[in-house]
């Protein structure tokens, strides 16, 4: 005589009764069995991090939400998920994750990494879990609702995940910012990308008599030679253009040489120059 359940997963609790009833001409014996059902973790987890790609742009003082269509789910009857970890893993300068405290109820959470990583710890939970449970229903041990309220719960807290950062030009760089969850066996990850959108909200520094110089105007005297024609540069060799901005980029150029006279001129090269003819002013744009 054996007990068999042919479901996949079997409701583990309560346990199985078998009661026997054995007779003879005259009296009758009666006695109860049990049969306990224990969990085979033979189910991998699995987890979808839901839309991959995300972007974030400079000096936004508002997080990114990066994880709401993020699914979680485990086919085993206990669907337990002992921890997760959320991580970037080429985290620059200003960088920070996080996921919402006032949903993390009975799973611990960690930051480190400067930010830069959060940990999720249910291991705990399940005691705190069922001492809270049994304060309602003494006889209540272990049940279907509690692991499926496990599982549940550490999706609904990564759900919540946001990146922010508050550097005033962070790095361009594509963040690449993986999730890791753990059940006992097994592990699965996904990963979310976040893209820094660029504002360009810093104006170009030009110094035109270098950085060892006290001011950033260069003066040229040029020494007239009536035999020749003579020219002067007009800024140091040490002079510098700068952008604050992350990109760095500087599309043009555009020198003016204004209150001139006829046959003054700006040049770059014999064939990149503005002679003054008629007018007063001459104006060289260079484009990069």
């Amino acid at each position: 005589m054996v007990y068999f359940n042919e479901a996949i997963e079997p409701t583990l609790d309560p346990a199985r009764l078998v009661q026997f009833h054995v007779f003879d001409d005259r009296y009758a014996s009666n006695i109860t069995g049990f049969v306990n059902i224990s969990l085979v973790n033979d189910n991998n987890l699995t987890l979808d991090c839901g839309a991959g790609l995300f972007s974030f742009t400079e000096g936004s003082n508002t997080p990114v939400f990066l994880a709401g269509l993020l699914s979680l789910s485990d086919l085993d009857t206990d669907h337990t998920v002992s921890e997760a970890s959320v991580e970037i893993t080429n985290a620059q300068l200003g960088d920070e994750i996080a996921v919402s405290s006032s949903l993390s109820s009975f799973i611990r959470i960690q930051q480190s990494n400067n930010g830069a990583r959060v940990d999720l710890s249910g291991e705990a939970m399940v005691t705190e879990y069922q001492v809270w449970i049994a304060s309602y229903s003494p006889s209540f041990e272990h049940s279907y609702f509690m692991d499926i309220f496990f599982c549940l719960k550490f999706q609904n807290v990564l759900r919540s995940l946001t990146f922010i950062n508050r550097e005033s030009e962070p790095s361009m760089v594509q963040r690449s910012i993986h999730v890791t969850v753990n059940s006992p066996g097994d592990s699965q990850s996904c990963r979310i990308l976040v893209s820094l959108l660029f504002v360009n909200d810093n104006p170009p520094i030009v110094d035109l008599s270098g950085p060892l110089q006290p001011s950033i105007n260069h003066t040229a005297s040029l020494n007239y030679n009536f035999m020749s024609q003579a020219s002067v540069p007009i800024a140091s060799q040490d002079a510098t253009i700068t952008d604050l901005d992350a990109d760095g980029r500087i599309e043009s150029l555009e020198a003016n040489l204004t209150a001139g006279f006829p046959n003054d001129g700006i040049f770059l090269s014999e064939t990149s120059g503005c002679p003054i003819d008629n007018s007063s002013t001459c104006h060289l744009r260079l484009v990069t």
